[in-house]
């Protein structure tokens, strides 16, 4: 609901002064309507106040004890209805407290799951490329023996056919010689 500059005045039990100042500061939030005049909700006026003095159909609002040893933590009374619905709010906090605790032990323990599995993953993983790198090794190693062979192979061909030309050469020219050549030597 929302109420005039005086009227909120009234409810919150604070001057007109300090309503335009809170205004003024931004403390207090406010509408302008379309003849500029201005409209604070009543809920606002709880958000800056705090308790309101009187309620919206301007009634004022009584305490109901106003003893001492009545008093809550804010020195606001308390009556039996009143320490009834904190007693329920405290035991509902409790348990929501209690259920949240649960759920989050349930969230670390299923956490602390992933991250050993993870870690595993990641052990077997580093073997794998352990194991490749080493093959690798071997293979390359198993190469360079196979290339100084085929090396080696290569040479012993090389030699074969230099001893071969010699040799058909020497034939040949052998054949080439006369009789008497031959003969004679």
């Amino acid at each position: 609901m929302k109420v005039n500059p005086t009227e909120a005045a009234q409810i919150a039990g604070v001057t007109r002064k300090t309503l335009y100042a809170d205004m003024q500061k931004g403390t207090l939030s406010y509408e302008l309507t379309d003849k500029k005049k201005r409209l604070i909700n009543v809920a606002e006026l709880e958000r800056v106040y705090g308790t309101l003095a009187k309620d919206v159909s301007g009634t004022e609002q009584k305490e109901l004890f106003s003893s001492k040893e009545n008093e809550g933590e804010k020195g606001a009374p308390l009556n039996d209805a009143e320490a009834q619905v904190m007693a329920v709010r405290l035991e509902f906090m409790e348990k929501e407290r209690e259920r949240e605790r649960a759920q989050l032990n349930e969230q670390i323990e299923h956490l602390r799951s992933m991250l050993s599995s993870e870690q595993e993953e990641r052990r077997k993983i580093t073997a794998l490329l352990t194991d490749q790198s080493s093959e690798r090794e071997k293979q390359g190693q198993a190469q360079k023996r196979a290339e100084s062979e085929l090396d080696v192979l290569k040479q012993t061909v090389l030699e074969s056919k230099k001893q071969n030309r010699s040799i058909f050469k020497a034939l040949k020219d052998e054949r080439e010689k006369s009789f008497w050549q031959k003969l004679f030597g």
